[in-house]
């Protein structure tokens, strides 16, 4: 009897949640077959929302579809701010070139009270992603009204690559803020439902060709320090 409740205590804790795993299926279902991101390098980087529990979720999933690789970069505290101004983010996007990228910022500016002043940054990192890549930005998982910071992110995006995290219920630590692994199980599901759905869409965006052998960019210099 006591094995059997230890069990179950283990499968909550690790998010597998009647229904739960449902989703993943109907999830994967619905992506199933979705070729064009067999070969691609996929790039995930952001503050410290990125090591919550979505990057160990997605990878299962894009590994699946084909995915060459799947690398993510979280770095705790940051901001569009700190982002834009790194030398480190330079060196990520040379050292992996990623065809895909997924930018998880916002939670440590959502309270601003001038979102506006965010622009700038939002678009230097967007400049340093190139043309040619396939872009999105999964906002922040809102535990509290944001001051306009959301809808300033939303407008330098194209349509379509921006996700709305805020409308993800999800269960948190106990700091209120980040999610917990179930938490963070429910906001991968939706994170992937939205970008598969994207991808089977009419008109839906294309990643850029895998880049052959020897086109690659020069090295950035030295990583910089925050």
């Amino acid at each position: 009897m006591d094995l059997l409740f230890a069990l179950l205590l283990t499968l909550i804790a690790e998010g597998h949640a009647p229904g739960l795993d449902a989703s993943f299926g109907r999830a994967n279902t619905r992506a199933h077959g979705m070729g064009i991101l067999r070969g691609k390098r996929v790039l995930m980087f952001g503050d410290s929302m990125v090591n919550c529990g979505i990057n160990i979720w997605l990878e299962p999933w894009l590994k699946r579809h084909g995915v060459r690789s799947y690398v993510t970069r979280s770095w705790a505290s940051s901001t569009t701010v700190t982002w834009s101004k790194a030398k480190k983010l330079d060196v990520f996007m040379w050292r992996h070139d990623p065809d895909i990228v997924f930018i998880v910022l916002g939670s440590n500016e959502l309270f601003h009270p001038s979102p506006r002043m965010k622009i700038r940054p939002i678009r230097r990192i967007l400049k340093k992603m190139g043309r040619r890549r396939s872009v999105y930005w999964i906002g922040p998982p809102t535990w509290a009204k944001d001051k306009g910071l959301i809808k300033t992110i939303r407008a330098q995006m194209p349509p379509g690559h921006f996700f709305d995290s805020g409308k993800v219920k999800m269960t948190r630590k106990k700091d209120g803020y980040h999610p917990d692994l179930a938490g963070a199980k429910v906001w991968a599901a939706a994170i992937w439902r939205w970008y598969s759905s994207r991808l089977r869409a009419p008109g839906r965006p294309t990643a850029r060709p895998a880049a052959a052998a020897g086109s690659r960019h020069r090295p950035p210099g030295k990583i910089g320090h925050r």
